[in-house]
C-alpha cells in the first residue's frame, strides 16, 4: 500500500470515528489545555462542548494544504467564526 491509498485509509477512518463520536446520546467534553492541531482540532468539533485554558491553542492544518476537507472549514467557520483561518 502507497502513502496516498493509506493516507485516504486514514482520512475515511477517522471521519467514521467522528461521526460516531459526534452521533453519540451522551454528552461529549473537549478539554484543551495546550495544542490540539489537525486531528485534535478535528475530534474537538465532533463534541457537544469546548473547554479551554487561555494558553490553549487549536490549529486545523488541514485548511492550509490546497485539498482541503470542505466539512472541516465548514465546522471551523461554524464553531469559531471566519476569522483567524490564513
Amino acid at each position: 500500500m502507497n502513502s496516498c491509498e493509506s493516507g485516504y485509509r486514514y482520512s475515511r477512518q477517522m471521519h467514521s470515528n467522528l461521526n460516531r463520536l459526534q452521533s453519540l446520546s451522551l454528552l461529549t467534553v473537549a478539554v484543551i489545555e495546550g495544542q490540539a492541531l489537525g486531528g485534535g482540532a478535528e475530534i474537538l468539533t465532533a463534541c457537544d462542548i469546548r473547554v479551554m485554558t487561555t494558553n490553549a491553542k487549536i490549529g486545523f492544518v488541514q485548511i492550509q494544504i490546497p485539498f482541503v476537507d470542505l466539512v472541516c472549514r465548514g465546522k471551523h467557520d461554524f464553531l469559531f467564526g471566519p476569522g483567524g483561518k490564513k
